[in-house]
């Protein structure tokens, strides 16, 4: 997947009083009116997670690419804000308007962000890609079967959650796991295969999770994202995912166990204008789990519904 016209650009965004740690990647044959895409991670997550697919649809998209690491998470530090929704969702929307009207494309809490910009600032979004989104979670969703392991990972999400406690047992426990421990659990989680994960990917994590641990940003961040998290699928959400109007792309793994794929299939159901892809014997982060199907599928489909031209960017 990776080649000499890959480089991955470090730089950072003002925004405010703080500054926004971002990668890029620029294609070499870049069209001024292709739209850039932006890549936003999901809880816990970072710029780290798009290594393997932002140079690929910079190529197949013949535009720019940028992650970001939302605020308390990657290399942002948190400071004085929070890692609510609320606060990176407002957040995302300052670093879209830096980019221009871009493709959003969001995994798993960064889905949820996602969508509320799309369905609150339509101008910014050109089009939306749901990876895996959180989304909304009745208490028994018709057809859904939740693993042991998906029951228990819900619970230490929602153990994060509580006030004081939360982010105390998110410090013992990073500090029990050790950063190669942590990673190699959270992989355990998202994945399923997690033995098949890039091994340069997981160095790349484990570095990202000694330098968060020299910080305390870590377990806030968690706390404040997850709690929002859960607030915002449980009321707001449903009626952001009925007001979005940019096109729309839901990609999912079949064996997430976090988000399972029944709620994305409910989710197309009630809106017949978006296109659901399903990966099989793939869990909650497609991109790092398959990322040469993840490109060909979005970048597919980009060209189809987004405007991108179809011949430029063709080469891989």
């Amino acid at each position: 997947m990776m080649n000499r016209h890959d480089a991955m650009h470090e730089t950072w965004y003002p925004v405010g009083d703080r500054l926004v740690h971002a990668v890029e990647w620029h294609a070499d044959d870049a069209r001024t009116d292709a739209p850039p895409v932006v890549l936003v991670h999901g809880l816990g997550g970072s710029t780290v997670n798009w290594e393997l697919v932002g140079g690929p649809l910079a190529r197949r998209l013949a535009t720019r690419v940028v992650a970001f690491d939302l605020g308390g998470f990657g290399r942002t530090a948190l400071g004085t804000h929070r890692a609510s929704l609320g606060v990176n969702g407002h957040l995302l929307a300052d670093l879209v308007e830096s980019t221009g009207p871009a493709l959003v494309v969001g995994n798993s809490m960064g889905g949820a962000l996602a969508a509320g910009l799309a369905a609150r600032r339509s101008e910014l979004v050109r089009g939306l890609v749901l990876v895996d989104a959180a989304l909304p979670r009745p208490l028994r969703p018709p057809g859904m079967r939740e693993t042991v392991d998906g029951l228990f990972n819900l619970r230490g999400l929602a153990a994060a959650a509580v006030p004081i406690a939360g982010p105390r047992l998110v410090r013992m426990r990073m500090r029990q796991l050790g950063p190669a421990g942590t990673v190699d659990t959270s992989l355990r989680i998202v994945c399923a295969q997690p033995h098949a994960i890039d091994a340069t990917l997981r160095r790349h994590m484990i570095d990202l999770t000694q330098y968060r641990a020299r910080g305390n940003d870590s377990a806030r961040a968690y706390h404040d994202a997850i709690r929002s998290l859960f607030a915002y699928t449980t009321r707001g959400m449903t009626a952001d995912l009925r007001a979005i109007t940019a096109p729309t792309l839901v990609v999912h793994g079949a064996l997430d166990r976090l988000v399972p794929v029944s709620l994305a299939r409910g989710a197309a159901r009630r809106r017949p204008d978006w296109t659901l892809e399903v990966f099989e014997h793939c869990g909650h982060v497609p991109m790092m789990e398959q990322p040469e199907r993840f490109v060909d599928v979005v970048a597919g489909w980009a060209k189809t519904h987004v405007g991108y031209d179809s011949e430029v960017g063709s080469s891989r």
